[in-house]
């Protein structure tokens, strides 16, 4: 599971300039996506199990315990949120010691496929070892469990974990390395290879890459912006060295794979994970932006690897809205906790243009055989398990949708199974059909979207019936608050979930509503003297909460950044857009829009034991009369009776001061009626 792929938009976007051109629109005719995919009866079908499959998967560095690899510590060191908080962290899920409680649940559901994965350090603990026998023995154990339940394997080789071993030597950047993974990949081909139905050799490896070589967020990483330069020979950067290797990897290792299988009975399948996201510019100046991330994730290591290939698995989470070198959190569209924008049609339009780059135009590879499609990822972190039914019906709306275009999908593999660790957010995202307690010895729970997966998976799809209530159940929750992961800058891992409100929009799948910057745009057309984001607000707002003229009685009912909500039961307002603007939720999150001469700065605020803390990070740019400047807020204060704020745009100090005694036109600010 790709969590802080949000990162990857931070680093890769600052080079963005170098990439040119936009995107082809989809060609396709479009129709009505969601009464198309609607047969007599109501229903979405996929055919039977031997046409298409649903699988669960899960990852080593996720859920096995007794796992002494860099993840560990990593995140005892203190760089992964959400995890030095939590009770026994460093048990996961207990796959390792209990492999049965996951299997089971897998198990339960129908899935025929079981994608979990064998990690490199634990087999391998130090270079130049043989492969550990106990682990490996257990690994054995595992697989047959599995395949008792009737359930076929996938086995994917290198899932984000290098061992620490690896990353002393200097990690994939270094021959050194691909050598010992090869050979690390061809001994586990020999053990394994008549129990597993498809190999994954790399799961996400441009992510990989991306947040390690670049960011240098992950394990063994250290932040060089530098690395993704694609430079010549001895000039290239540490990105492309690392993509290089994985690449030579994966193609020796498909060729031996298949020098193997070409013994047995059955004919082996190899492929990749491929992390796919749907890219979308915020605006005019950052559809270059979106364009050069759309290429570097989606098609870069594809690009390499496709005539070696026997399928493209794919990972799907939602969309990105690029703002200028990072990624925003936009207040009208329906996010995951982990800061994905909720992004059915995305999906479909990702999956058409994947088919028409490798089976259409023969991008890299002769042309002829078409690859099939597999999903190998899709899934939402939805602690409140509100949005999660509505998501899994409508993603597989749009999976319909492709495949009635002709899109050969072999299957669906949904993530995940029970809540677990997700990399750099550690434990706040929660992604799980099934909801774990820490606190209680990792007690699972079956949330509802269990028993919905469940009988989708049995019954071969879902009924416009079951598509409507889950829809309602979202409708039910508009304007009510969930928990959520990410702070608004699109990138920072918390601590601590905050409430955001459910969004009052229609996400639902449509051929004729894409998110898509290539299709028109995810906001209103650009006004010429103002970023669309940022209009002031014309329309009337809804009032809420029961506190709200009291709280304007009194100068102590003002916090330190604005109005307190514990009276308001959520009440948020709004000062005019000439001055500055604040929008508290219930639990104290509020964000303060700073308006300067021709820019504007967004600041996110929680407030945490009496203190107000910064949710966004950095400087950022906003566009007013065709001017960019540069706004730092450095300082928010309360005075006797004013609000201050001091910062800079550009070069120039600016200081504003706000006034509390006098009358201000409060007004909500947030779930405004367009």
């Amino acid at each position: 599971m790709t969590m802080r792929k949000m990162t990857i938009f931070a680093v890769i976007l600052q080079l963005s300039v170098m990439a040119g051109g936009l995107g082809c629109k989809h060609g396709r005719d479009r129709g009505d996506g969601s009464s198309a995919l609607l047969g007599a009866q109501g229903v979405v079908q996929f055919g039977s199990q031997s046409q298409f499959f649903f699988g669960l998967a899960t990852a080593p560095a996720h859920v096995e315990d007794q796992l002494d690899d860099s993840w560990l510590a990593f995140a005892r060191s203190g760089r992964v949120a959400a995890w030095q908080n939590q009770a026994q962290p460093d048990r996961r899920l207990d796959f390792w010691s209990n492999p049965a409680m996951e299997i089971d649940l897998a198990a339960a559901t129908g899935v025929e496929v079981f994608r979990l994965g064998v990690d490199w350090g634990r087999l391998v603990p130090r270079h130049g070892d043989k492969i550990d026998a106990a682990s490996l023995e257990r690994y054995h154990d595992i697989v047959a469990m599995i395949r008792a339940k009737k359930m076929r394997v996938m086995l994917t080789l290198f899932h984000h974990s290098l061992p620490p071993w690896a990353i002393e030597m200097g990690g994939w950047g270094k021959p050194e390395v691909r050598d010992a993974f090869v050979a690390f990949g061809k001994a586990m081909v020999d053990e394994f290879g008549p129990s597993v139905d498809y190999w994954v050799t790399f799961n996400e490896p441009s992510v990989f890459a991306l947040l390690s070589n670049v960011a240098g967020i992950w394990p063994g990483g250290k932040p060089n912006p530098m690395a993704i330069l694609p430079l010549p020979g001895a000039l290239k950067g540490a990105y492309f060295k690392a993509i290089d290797n994985m690449t030579a990897s994966h193609r020796e290792l498909y060729d031996h794979i298949h020098s193997v299988g070409a013994k047995a009975a059955r004919r082996p399948i190899v492929g990749i994970a491929q992390h796919i996201g749907h890219h979308v510019a915020a605006g005019k100046l950052d559809i270059a932006s979106a364009t050069f991330a759309r290429q570097t994730v989606n098609y870069g290591f594809l690009d390499a690897v496709i005539s070696h290939v026997d399928f493209i698995g794919l990972n799907y989470y939602g969309a990105e809205i690029v703002k200028g070198s990072g990624t925003v959190v936009d207040p009208r569209f329906e996010y995951s906790e982990s800061g994905r924008v909720i992004d059915p049609q995305g999906m479909y339009l990702t999956l058409s243009k994947i088919h028409q780059r490798y089976n259409v135009d023969f991008v890299n590879r002769p042309a002829g055989k078409v690859l099939p499609l597999i999903i190998t990822e899709n899934g939402i972190s939805d602690a409140s398990d509100i949005l999660r039914p509505a998501y899994l019906t409508e993603h597989l709306r749009a999976i319909k949708a492709v495949m009635d275009d002709g899109v050969p999908v072999l299957g669906y593999i949904f993530w995940t199974i029970s809540d677990n660790w997700e990399w750099a957010d550690g434990y706040c995202p929660k992604f799980g059909l099934v909801a774990v307690d820490r606190a209680a010895n990792l007690k699972r729970t079956k949330r509802p979207s269990f028993d919905l997966f469940t009988s989708i998976v049995k019954r071969g799809g879902f009924s416009s019936g079951d598509a409507d209530a889950a829809w309602q159940l979202v409708k039910d929750h508009v304007g009510k608050p969930r928990p959520f992961c990410r702070s608004t800058d699109g990138i920072t891992s918390m601590n601590e979930p905050y409430d955001r409100l459910v969004v009052d929009r229609d996400w639902r799948f449509s051929k004729d509503k894409p998110l898509s910057q290539e299709d028109g745009g995810p906001y209103e057309p650009w006004d010429p003297d103002i970023d669309a984001t940022l209009k002031p607000v014309k329309s009337t707002f809804k009032q809420v909460g029961t506190g709200f003229k009291s709280l304007l009685s009194s100068i102590r009912n003002f916090s330190w950044l604005g109005i307190k909500a514990e009276d308001s039961e959520g009440v948020t307002f709004e000062l005019p857009l000439d001055t500055n603007v604040v929008c508290e939720t219930p639990l104290g999150s509020s964000t303060l829009i700073v308006s300067f001469p021709h820019a504007f700065k967004v600041q996110d605020m929680r407030e945490v034991n009496g203190a107000w803390i910064s949710l966004t990070q950095g400087i950022d740019v906003y566009l007013r009369r065709d001017k960019l400047e540069r706004v730092a807020v450095e300082r928010v204060y309360l005075g006797e009776s004013t609000f201050n704020i001091e910062g800079t745009v550009g070069s120039e100090a600016i200081k504003k001061t706000v006034n509390l005694a006098a009358p201000q036109p409060w007004s909500r600010c947030s779930s405004r009626e367009d």
